[in-house]
C-alpha cells in the first residue's frame, strides 16, 4: 500500500515514525533505571530498598514477605535472573508504561511496569513467558509410537492453542484429558525444569493412550483476566474448558468416544466432580494429589509448612501468618459477600471465588458419580497432604470401581525424592514415576 502513496505522504510518515521513536527513546531512558534496580533488588533478594521505589498502593501489596514469596517463585520456577534484554514504552490512559523482556535460566518472561507521575511503581506483573526447553525423555517414553496435533478449541472468546498426542496403529483409542492445578499453567503444567503433563500425555501415549492437554485459560488470556479479577470464578478458570475439551474430543475420529477420561491434578482434581457432574461422555476419572480440605486451609498450611522448614519463624513471618489466619476467618465468616474486598481474602483472590467453592466437598460430590474412579496421593506432597487422600479414602474406599494408590516417595508433581518435600526440590530435574504411569494405564486399559 505504501508503494502507492506520493513521495511527500512517505516523507511525512518517517518524519512522524523518528518522532515517535525519539519520544519512546526519552521515555525509555527516563524509566530504564528504575527498572533495572527493582529487577536487581529482586533477583538479589535486597527486598528492603524495593518499597521506596514503589506508590502507597503497591508498597502496601508488595512488603518484604511478598516481595520474598514473588523472588522464591521466580527462582524455582524460571532459575537466575540473567539480563533485560529488551525495552518498550507504552502510554496508556495518562499512565506511562515501560515494557521489558528479562532473560532467566529456564525462560524469557516480559513484564509491564506502570509509573505514576512521581516516577513511582505502580504496579508490575508478568505479560509473556516463552519456556526455554531442555526437556529430556524419560526412559519410559517411545516417542516413535505416536505423533501429536496441534490446533486451537475452546469456547467462544476463549479460544486455548492445544495439543493431541495420538498411538501410531489402528484406533479408535481411550484418551486422557489433563486438567491442570491452580495458577497459570502450561499444556505441560511446566514447573521449572519439570514438565509433568508431558511425561503423563508421552508415557500414556507410548501404551496405546490419547492424550489430549492445552494451555491454561488464564495463561493464554492472562492479560483480558487480569481486567477481570473482580469475577473469576473456578468454573470460569478451570471447569469450562475441561467440558469444552471433552466435547471437542468426540468428533475426532482416533479416539474412542466411549472411553473419554478425565485426569486432575490438585485444583485440577478438586474441580474433576464439578466437571464430570451430568456429563455422561466422561468414563471415568483420575485423581492426582485432589484436594478435598477447603482451599483456604490448604494455603494456610502450605505458607505455614514453608516457613517452618528451616525450624525458624521469624517476627515478620508471625505476623504474615496473622494476616493469613485472619484473611482465613474472613473467608468462613458468614458476612463474606461479594462486596468484601480481596485484599481482606487469601492471595487477594475475589470473594466471588471464596463463595463458589464455599461448602464444595469434591469427595462427597464424587460419591453421587456413578462413574469408574482412580485416586493417587504421593506420601511427600506438603501442597495436597495424606490428609486429603484420607477424605478421598472414606468417601469411596468402600466402591468396588474406585481404586486407591499411594507412593511413599513421591511429591506433589509424582517425582521420587527422600526426606521431607519443600519448593527447592522443584528446581530438580525429575519425571513422573513409572509406576504412575503404569497405573494410571493400566487401569484405563481395564474399563470396559
Amino acid at each position: 500500500m505504501k508503494k502507492s502513496f506520493f513521495y511527500f505522504i512517505i516523507i511525512l510518515a518517517v518524519t512522524i515514525t523518528t518522532f515517535a521513536q525519539t519520544v519512546e527513546e526519552k521515555k525509555i531512558a527516563e524509566y530504564k533505571p528504575f527498572v533495572e534496580q527493582f529487577m536487581n533488588y529482586l533477583s538479589k533478594e535486597d527486598f528492603s530498598k524495593i518499597p521506596p521505589m514503589l506508590d502507597s498502593a503497591a508498597a502496601f501489596q508488595l512488603n518484604n514477605y511478598q516481595l520474598e514469596l514473588i523472588s522464591t517463585q521466580l527462582l524455582f520456577q524460571y532459575g537466575k535472573f540473567n539480563s533485560i534484554d529488551e525495552y518498550k514504552y507504552k502510554l496508556y490512559q495518562n499512565y506511562d508504561m515501560l515494557e521489558i523482556k528479562c532473560d532467566y535460566d529456564r525462560a524469557v518472561l516480559g513484564y509491564r511496569f506502570v509509573f505514576d507521575s512521581l516516577i513511582r511503581i505502580a504496579g508490575f506483573w508478568v505479560i509473556s513467558k516463552t519456556d526455554k526447553d531442555f526437556y529430556k525423555n524419560p526412559e519410559y517414553v517411545d516417542t516413535a509410537s505416536f505423533s501429536e496435533r496441534k490446533f486451537e478449541f475452546g469456547v467462544e472468546g476463549w479460544r486455548l492453542p492445544c495439543v493431541l498426542t495420538i498411538p501410531k496403529g489402528e484406533g479408535p483409542f481411550p484418551v486422557v484429558v489433563l486438567v491442570h492445578g491452580s495458577g497459570p499453567n502450561d499444556r505441560d503444567e511446566t514447573l521449572g525444569p519439570n514438565k509433568p503433563f508431558r511425561d503423563i500425555a508421552w508415557g500414556l501415549a507410548s501404551r496405546k493412550i490419547a492424550v489430549f492437554r492445552y494451555d491454561k485459560r488464564t495463561l493464554t488470556h492472562r492479560n483480558k483476566f487480569q481486567q477481570m479479577t473482580d469475577s473469576i470464578t473456578p468454573f470460569l478458570e478451570t471447569v469450562e474448558d475441561a467440558i469444552k475439551a471433552v466435547d471437542t474430543l468426540k468428533s475426532i475420529p482416533e479416539i474412542d468416544k466411549n472411553k473419554i477420561f478425565v485426569l486432575g491434578h490438585s485444583l485440577g482434581g478438586m474441580l474433576l466432580p464439578r466437571i464430570a457432574k451430568g456429563d455422561t461422555a466422561i468414563k471415568g476419572l483420575i485423581v492426582m494429589a485432589g484436594s478435598t480440605r477447603p482451599f483456604e486451609d490448604i494455603y494456610y498450611s502450605q505458607v505455614k509448612y514453608i516457613l517452618s522448614l528451616d525450624s525458624i519463624i521469624s517476627k515478620e513471618e508471625k505476623e504474615e501468618l496473622k494476616k493469613i489466619e485472619k484473611q482465613v476467618k474472613a473467608v468462613k465468616s458468614k458476612k463474606l459477600s461479594i462486596k468484601t474486598p480481596a485484599s481482606d481474602l487469601p492471595m487477594n483472590i475475589n470473594p466471588l471465588y471464596w463463595l463458589d467453592l464455599r461448602n464444595y466437598k469434591p469427595h462427597e460430590l464424587a460419591k453421587k458419580l456413578n462413574k469408574p474412579m482412580l485416586i493417587l496421593q504421593g506420601h511427600r506432597d506438603y501442597q495436597v497432604t495424606y490428609d486429603d487422600f484420607k477424605l478421598w479414602q472414606k468417601a469411596l474406599g468402600s466402591r468396588k470401581d474406585v481404586e486407591m494408590k499411594s507412593y511413599p516417595k513421591l511429591n506433589h508433581l509424582f517425582m521420587e525424592g527422600e526426606g521431607m518435600s519443600n519448593p527447592n526440590e522443584y528446581n530438580n530435574e525429575g519425571h513422573v514415576s513409572e509406576l504412575v504411569i503404569k497405573a494410571i494405564s493400566g487401569w484405563i486399559h481395564k474399563q470396559k
